[in-house]
C-alpha cells in the first residue's frame, strides 16, 4: 500500500483503509502505532488476509521510509505468513522507484534517458534469470515472450515494452501493472511473479497461461450457449470485484485479455483468467498523480467516459466493459461497429444499442436487462460494483429475480411462486385446514346433541351413524392431511407428494354431493339449502386452495433438484 501524501485527504470507508491511514498519519506525528495493536482492537482482520496484508506492508513501508536503522528480517519475522508475498511485493516496489528516480533524475538534468536495448528478442536469448523460448504476441504496452525461469524451472510469460525508448510515463504506469497485480491473489487473475529492468529493458514476469483466449474462442464458434457465456461473465465480474477492492481498476478489458486455461472449472471446461493490467490505475485513495486525460483502452470495448478523456474512471468503466463481452458472447457480436476508431467512437457516445434479446431470442429478458444496464452510456446508470453485477448473474442463471428490473405484475406471481418459501407455506396450511376441519366435525357433533330441538325428538337424526361418518372422515383425510403438513415442514419430500391426494379428495366429494344430501350432519343441513350451500363452498374452495398450494409446492420441489443437478459437477452428478 502507497503511504498517503495528503493529510487532509478524506479518509477511505473501508476498514483496512482508514486504519492504514490513521497509521500513516500517526507515525509521520511521530507516534509508532503497530499491526498488532490494531488487531487488538480490531480482531476481525484476522479473519481476512487480504486486508491484514495491506495493514502489514503499510507499516513496513513506513519503517522503510521514517526510520533510520530498519531490519527487514526482524519485521518479517512478526509476520511469517506473509514472508514471501512481502519480500516479492518489496521487489516489485523498489522496482517501480527506480524508474520514478531515472524519469526524475533525466527531467531534472534536461538530458534524454538511454534509449532501451532493442526489443525483438531471439529464441534461446538470455534476459537475468529468463531465457526467452519464443515470441507470444503484443498488446497494451508490451510485447509477451514465453520464457523459461532458470532458477525456478518454470515456463513465464515475459512483457516487454515494445519501443526502444519508452517515455517516463509510460514506464511508471508500465511497471504500476506488477505492482498493483501482485498485490491481487485471485483463481480468475493471472498471477504476477517478478519485475524489474536489465539492461535498460523493463519487464514483467507473469504465470504462463497456455490455451487460447476468449477472442479465438469466440471467432471459432461465434457465440457461446447461454450458460457457458453467463458463467464466464460471472468469474470475471468476481476477479474484477476483488481488484477493485484492492483499488486497482483495468480500463482495458477486451476477449483477448481473458484467457482460458485447461484446468476445468464448474460446468467451464476452462478456467477464465483477466491478464495484462497494464492499463490498471489505482484508485484515488491509492494513487492521485494518474493523468485521466489519455484516451487508453480498446475502441470496441472502451466507456463513454474513456473518450472523453476528462472524466475519471473506475470501477464503472471495467462494468462497461463486462457487459459488452457478455453481450458478444451472447449475440456474436459487439454492440457496436464502425470501420475505424472515429465511427466506433461515434457510436458509443450516441449510446444506441439493439436488445440481445432481438438478435438472440433465446436471452431471457433479466439476462437482457443486466446486459443493457451494464452498458448504460453514463456511468451513474451501470452497476455500482462488479459484485453486485454477479450477483445478479446468478440470480438470472437460476432463474430468480434480479435486482435491477422492475417485473410485471405476471413476472412478480411468478417470482413468489418458485421461492422456495411457498413449500412450507403450504405444509402450514395444510396443517391449518386440518385443524380447522377436526375441530369443526367434533364441535357440531356435540353441539347437535346438546342443541338439538326437544320437540323434533331425537328419533329423526341418526346421531351415531353421522359421528360414525365424521369420525371416519377425520382418520382417512384430516389426519393423513395433517401428517403431510408436518412432514412439509420438516422437509419430509414424501408430504408434497402425498398431501394433495387427501387435499383433492374433498374437493371431488363436494363435487359429486351437488344437489344431494350432505356426506356429513345431515341432520344439520339437510334441509337448509343456505347453509349446505354455504358449507359446500367453504370446503371446496378451502381444500382447492390448498390442493394449488400443495401443487405449485410440489413443482418448487421438482425445480430445485433439476437446478441442483446443472450445479454438480460431472463427476458428482455421475
Amino acid at each position: 500500500m502507497n503511504i498517503p501524501g495528503d493529510e487532509a485527504s478524506r479518509a477511505p470507508f473501508r476498514l483496512v483503509d482508514r486504519l492504514c491511514h490513521d497509521q500513516t498519519h500517526r507515525w509521520r506525528q511521530g507516534e509508532r502505532p503497530t499491526v498488532e495493536g490494531y488487531l487488538s482492537q480490531h480482531s476481525e482482520l484476522s479473519d481476512h488476509t487480504e486486508d491484514l496484508f495491506d495493514l502489514v506492508y503499510n507499516e513496513l513501508q513506513l519503517r522503510r521510509t521514517l526510520l533510520d536503522q530498519f531490519d527487514l528480517v526482524e519485521f518479517i519475522k512478526r509476520f511469517p505468513q506473509f514472508s514471501q508475498r512481502l519480500m516479492r511485493q518489496l521487489r516489485l516496489h523498489d522496482a517501480i522507484q527506480s524508474v520514478k528516480d531515472s524519469s526524475r533524475g533525466s527531467t531534472e538534468t534536461g538530458t534524454a534517458a538511454a534509449p532501451a536495448a532493442t526489443l525483438g528478442l531471439a529464441s534461446g536469448q538470455q534476459l537475468g534469470r529468463y531465457r526467452v523460448q519464443r515470441w507470444i504476441g503484443a498488446g497494451g504496452f508490451g510485447v509477451v515472450y514465453l520464457a523459461t525461469d532458470t532458477q525456478l524451472n518454470r515456463e513465464v510469460a515475459l512483457k516487454i515494452p515494445r519501443i526502444d525508448d519508452l517515455p517516463a510515463e509510460q514506464q511508471k504506469r508500465f511497471l504500476q501493472e506488477a505492482e498493483l497485480a501482485a498485490s491481487l491473489e485471485h483463481p480468475h487473475l493471472v498471477a504476477v511473479y517478478d519485475a524489474g529492468k536489465i539492461d535498460e529493458i523493463s519487464y514483467i514476469a507473469t504465470a504462463f497461461c497456455p490455451g487460447q483466449n476468449l477472442a479465438q474462442y469466440l471467432r471459432v464458434r461465434e457465440t457461446c450457449d447461454l450458460r457457458t457465456a453467463v458463467e464466464i461473465a460471472v468469474h470475471l465480474a468476481d476477479a474484477m470485484d476483488h481488484a477493485h477492492q484492492r483499488g486497482v481498476i483495468h480500463r482495458d478489458l477486451k476477449p483477448s485479455n481473458v484467457m482460458l486455461t485447461d484446468k476445468p472449472c464448474g460446468d467451464l471446461p476452462f478456467t477464465p483468467q483477466i491478464t495484462d493490467f497494464g492499463l490498471a490505475k489505482l484508485g484515488e485513495q491509492r494513487m492521485r498523480d494518474t493523468s485521466t486525460s489519455l484516451v487508453m483502452g480498446t475502441p470496441l470495448y472502451m466507456a463513454p467516459e474513456q473518450y472523453r478523456g476528462r472524466k475519471t474512471t473506475g470501477p464503472p468503466t471495467d462494468v462497461y466493459a463486462l457487459g459488452v463481452i457478455l453481450y458478444e458472447m451472447l449475440t456474436g457480436e459487439p454492440p457496436y461497429d464502425g470501420d475505424n476508431y472515429f465511427a466506433v467512437a461515434n457510436a458509443v457516445m450516441r449510446g444506441q444499442v439493439v436488445s440481445p434479446r432481438r438478435l438472440n431470442p433465446a436471452v431471457s429478458r433479466d439476462l437482457a436487462a443486466i446486459v443493457m444496464q451494464c452498458i448504460e452510456r453514463e456511468p451513474q446508470h451501470r452497476y455500482d460494483n462488479c459484485g453486485d453485477l454477479a450477483r445478479d448473474l446468478r440470480q438470472a442463471l437460476a432463474g430468480r429475480r434480479v435486482s435491477i428490473r422492475r417485473p410485471n405484475l405476471a413476472e412478480r406471481f411468478v417470482q413468489w411462486a418458485n421461492e422456495r418459501q411457498r413449500i412450507y407455506e403450504a405444509g402450514a396450511v395444510a396443517c391449518w385446514l386440518a385443524i380447522c376441519m377436526a375441530t369443526w366435525m367434533v364441535v357440531v357433533c356435540f353441539a347437535t346433541l346438546m342443541f338439538w330441538p326437544k320437540e323434533l325428538g331425537f328419533e329423526k337424526a341418526d346421531f351415531p351413524s353421522e359421528w360414525v361418518t365424521s369420525m371416519t372422515i377425520v382418520v382417512t383425510l384430516v389426519l393423513p392431511m395433517l401428517a403431510s403438513g408436518i412432514a412439509i415442514l420438516f422437509d419430509k419430500a414424501w408430504g408434497l407428494y402425498v398431501g394433495p391426494w387427501f387435499a383433492g379428495i374433498p374437493v371431488l366429494m363436494v363435487l359429486f354431493s351437488i344437489g344431494e344430501q350432505p356426506t356429513v350432519h345431515q341432520s344439520v343441513y339437510g334441509d337448509n339449502i343456505m347453509a349446505r350451500f354455504l358449507v359446500f363452498s367453504l370446503i371446496f374452495f378451502t381444500h382447492f386452495a390448498l390442493l394449488a398450494l400443495l401443487l405449485n409446492a410440489l413443482r418448487v420441489h421438482w425445480r430445485e433438484q433439476r437446478l441442483n443437478r446443472r450445479r454438480l459437477p460431472p463427476e458428482s452428478a455421475a
